[in-house]
């Protein structure tokens, strides 16, 4: 039997993939001629189409429609980043494609990398460098000296994403000395750094702002003029997230008008075109998207890699699954992934139910007790609802907004199955449909604890409410060393 074809679209280090070559036969772009659409036209022809392919961010077709489209083999993206910001998440989960990043690998590289530029900002350590490569070494040359560094220890250091790779540089930066400090989207009670609501806030009391964050919508120029002026002109910016984190234009401007002292940057908004007003700067320090590169962190990538193709041909989940859009219709449930080594069970950290509060909506229920898809009478309705703890006045089967021909049927529309979280102490969990009709009051959804279990499913809420029962069902989980989120098929 002939190894399964591996679409390879991105060039890292030689040997990174050499374990994945010898288990899979890789069809690699750059090693070919023909230009992109060719080459895929070629792949897609082949009698053995590829279903996987190995992305990276800036590659050589953009990672959506346009791929799809040549490609319609494809049914699984791995990217080796851990940013999915090139990625067109809404059409992968419009054609069923599953995507897998690298998951938490790079987190100490790049959080290293991060302390690195900030010494070397504070430091003058590069412009050092310069400095004796040009020969002006003052012991030779009469005297001539750089500007006096700063001291690292007892700085306000401001955090804008307090994941993984922001805990990991906050962890560092205290060993230094420095008094940490955090944005995200909302405040962790596990840790006991100084949390700020807004970005501006944030600056207006750090002498530094790292930018840690992933590349969303909402995090998108978060850093802008605003939070340039509230750092000031003694802050430095360190960019070890996305160019497009920081308004690139407004920081060029507030390094050369001397509102912001330094930058420390890693990366840039049209990589790898960089502004050239920074190349004369001195207390800027300008590094080439390098950060993740060590050997440990390749071995690390092929193991993730191979795992992860292992998963998608043997029909098991993937290893490190991405959502492929929050708001999507096309997931059946919430996994949950965690591991609390050094805390007890879940089901002795809090015995309380967890109350989500979901936009108002709306949401006639089925029972589970029904045959699939059954309509139920309205005094089944209200004991269902009261059986898991919700309120029956929050909830209406309001089947005037069904379309007559399904309701004939007696089940919701396709678009309108959909499952609403709730966690309960009956097996199979509780699923609902959906109508957009407005409810006066939003509905409370208790997630009793003790019966979330490592993998556990959750059925997936309505699409506009996807992002607070996540943000919910997290905050459960902060306190544990290591979890994981993943809205399934």
């Amino acid at each position: 039997m002939s190894s399964p074809p591996v679409l390879l679209l991105c060039r890292l280090f030689p040997g990174t993939f050499t374990d994945v070559a010898h288990r899979f036969r890789l069809l690699d772009f750059y090693a070919s001629a023909l230009p992109i659409h060719a080459f895929l036209a070629a792949v897609a022809a082949h009698a053995d189409p590829p279903r996987v392919v190995l992305v990276f961010g800036g590659g050589p077709i953009p990672v959506g429609a346009e791929l799809f489209d040549a490609v319609p083999s494809l049914r699984c993206i791995i990217t080796v980043s851990a940013g999915t910001n090139h990625i067109d998440l809404r059409e992968c989960a419009r054609r069923g494609v599953q995507v897998a990043n690298a998951g938490g690998i790079y987190s100490t590289d790049v959080a290293d990398y991060a302390v690195g530029l900030l010494l070397d900002v504070l430091r003058h350590v590069s412009a050092g460098d310069r400095f004796v490569r040009r020969g002006l070494c003052p012991e030779q040359r009469g005297g001539d000296f750089l500007p006096l560094g700063s001291k690292i220890g007892g700085r306000r250091v401001g955090i804008i994403g307090l994941g993984s790779i922001g805990s990991a540089i906050a962890r560092r930066l205290e060993a230094f000395g420095c008094v940490v400090s955090y944005h995200n989207r909302r405040r962790r009670e596990d840790v006991a750094y100084a949390y700020f609501p807004t970005a501006t806030d944030l600056a207006a009391s750090s002498d530094v702002l790292v930018v840690a964050c992933a590349l969303t919508a909402e995090t998108r120029r978060i850093v802008d003029r605003g939070v340039l002026d509230a750092l000031g002109e003694r802050g430095v910016v360190v960019n070890v997230a996305r160019g497009a984190n920081v308004d690139e234009a407004e920081l060029v401007r507030a390094l050369a008008e001397g509102r912001v002292a330094g930058a420390g940057l890693e990366v840039f908004d049209d990589e790898p075109n960089v502004p050239l007003e920074l190349w004369a700067m001195d207390n800027v320090v300008l590094t080439p998207h390098q950060a993740i590169f060590t050997p440990e962190s390749m071995a690390d990538l092929s193991r993730v890699v191979l795992a992860n193709l292992d998963a998608f041909f043997a029909g098991e989940p993937l290893l490190t699954r991405v959502e492929a859009s929050e708001r999507s219709k096309g997931y059946r449930f919430l996994r949950i992934d965690y591991s609390a080594r050094f805390l007890p069970p879940l089901s002795t950290l809090n015995p309380k139910a967890l109350s989500l509060r979901l936009p108002a909506r709306r949401l006639p229920v089925a029972s589970s007790a029904a045959p699939s898809g059954a309509a139920t009478s309205a005094m089944e309705h209200r004991r269902f609802l009261q059986r898991y703890g919700l309120n029956p006045d929050d909830f209406d089967d309001d089947a005037e907004a069904e379309p007559m021909e399904e309701r004939r049927r007696g089940r919701p529309s396709p678009w309108r199955r959909l499952g609403l979280a709730a966690a309960t102490q009956s097996p199979p969990l509780a699923r609902t449909s959906a109508s957009l009709s407005p409810a006066p009051r939003p509905p409370v959804l208790p997630l009793p604890l003790h019966q979330v279990k490592h993998r556990g499913g959750i059925p997936n809420p309505l699409p506009d409410c996807v992002p607070a029962v996540y943000d919910a069902i997290e905050s459960v989980f902060q306190k544990t060393i290591d979890h994981s989120l993943t809205w399934c098929w």
